[in-house]
């Protein structure tokens, strides 16, 4: 446990204060471990300590890691979260074993529902460059006959539903890349799901 505070301690205080006021922010509005979130009031006034301690508390040791790496990632602070990764599994024992899909993705305890799946009606119905995400997916999520599978459909929300069919396999990570792929293609769109 005094291992898994010092990462946490030391991942915030690598944060300015604005970021750990967007770190408190989206944290007190996402639920994650199946448990609700940390009450906004509870964060508001948290310094460093606190906010690591109230982590560890609705949490546990290890989850708590997750979430922050998690929404390190939400509020666009990947660098802080590849190194919070990278101290955590250095200390491979006192964590669960990283597990990863046959396409090299990495998958981290079941957290909240992805973008990717609570948009997936209307990313059915609105997405048309379908071949340029999938061929962005080619070789890391989808392997070639998934590829080819998907091309085979004529249009693009079949080739979408043939898409969503391999995705029970998928981690978070492979979600994530999803998600990356289809912000790259439409933005807009994506930017309009992200505010419901």
């Amino acid at each position: 446990k005094s291992r898994i505070s010092d990462l946490l301690v030391s991942a915030l205080d690598d944060l300015c204060q604005a970021d750990l006021k967007r770190f408190k922010d989206k944290l007190s509005h996402s639920a994650f471990e199946g448990k609700r979130p940390i009450p906004r009031g509870l964060l508001e006034n948290a310094d460093r300590i606190d906010t690591k301690n109230l982590l560890m508390e609705f949490y546990g040791g290890a989850a708590a890691v997750e979430v922050t790496i998690n929404v390190l990632t939400q509020i666009n602070l990947r660098e802080s979260a590849a190194k919070l990764r990278a101290e955590s599994e250095k200390g491979r024992g006192s964590f669960p074993t990283p597990i990863w899909s046959g396409a090299g993705c990495w998958a981290p305890p079941a957290l909240r529902e992805h973008f990717v799946s609570r948009h997936r009606v209307e990313l059915i119905q609105r997405v048309c460059m379908v071949d340029s995400i999938i061929d962005m997916l080619r070789g890391t999520v989808l392997d070639e006959e998934q590829y080819e599978s998907i091309r085979a459909e004529k249009t693009n929300p079949e080739k979408m539903r043939k898409l969503y069919e391999f995705m029970p396999s998928w981690n978070w990570d492979c979600k994530e890349r999803l998600y990356q792929a289809l912000k790259a293609k439409h933005k807009f769109l994506i930017a309009e799901l992200e505010r419901k």
